[in-house]
């Protein structure tokens, strides 16, 4: 994981570096296995993440540990929003300004109750464990110099969101330059 304005590094072991704009689950408290419809007092609030992926490696791999794994792999925040309604919430994800990604957690294929449900009857979740929720369609690549911003915001009550510093994939910071939740630039210096 890595927080805003770090780098997000391309490892020298892929050439399939995607994005994957999500809703990331923080909890609050300790919680092994709750019933099906779970309390949301499991759940401190939410953020914008960014599950990148090294494609190819999970392809190949045929599980996800490596290709999700990279230390700089999940940029994340900068903060977590306590009063957010889960229910219809607004995820998107740009590339250089393009938006890639649209897509609403109404549409998700299980709610995030049914997601901390089923986890938390298979492994106790910790206070302070991340889950991400899943990603809309448009994953795609990033390439050195890319600039990726994620975000989420409330749907229904049409929340403007609050502006984030971008992350780069591989090198500087971005000087100031605002961008929305979890962002990354490109490495401008090549694969490590």
């Amino acid at each position: 994981m890595i927080g805003v304005g770090q780098p997000i590094r391309l490892p020298p072991q892929s050439r399939q570096v995607e994005h994957e704009g999500e809703l990331a689950v923080v909890l609050a408290t300790r919680d092994a296995g709750s019933p099906r419809r779970k309390p949301p007092r499991h759940i401190l609030g939410y953020c914008a993440a960014n599950d990148v992926t090294a494609r190819d490696l999970q392809q190949r791999d045929g599980q996800w540990t490596r290709a999700k794994g990279f230390d700089t792999f999940c940029p994340l925040g900068p903060w977590i929003e306590t009063e957010l309604d889960p229910s219809d919430t607004l995820i998107t994800c740009s590339v250089n300004g393009q938006m890639r990604q649209m897509g609403s957690t109404r549409d998700m294929v299980f709610s995030i109750s049914q997601l901390l449900a089923f986890i938390s009857s298979v492994m106790t979740l910790e206070a302070g464990d991340l889950i991400l929720t899943g990603t809309p369609s448009g994953v795609g690549l990033l390439q050195p110099g890319d600039e990726v911003a994620s975000r989420s915001r409330a749907s229904a009550a049409g929340e403007p969101g609050r502006p984030r510093r971008a992350h780069r994939v591989g090198g500087r910071r971005l000087n100031g330059r605002i961008a929305d939740a979890c962002g990354a630039q490109a490495d401008t210096t090549g694969r490590q």
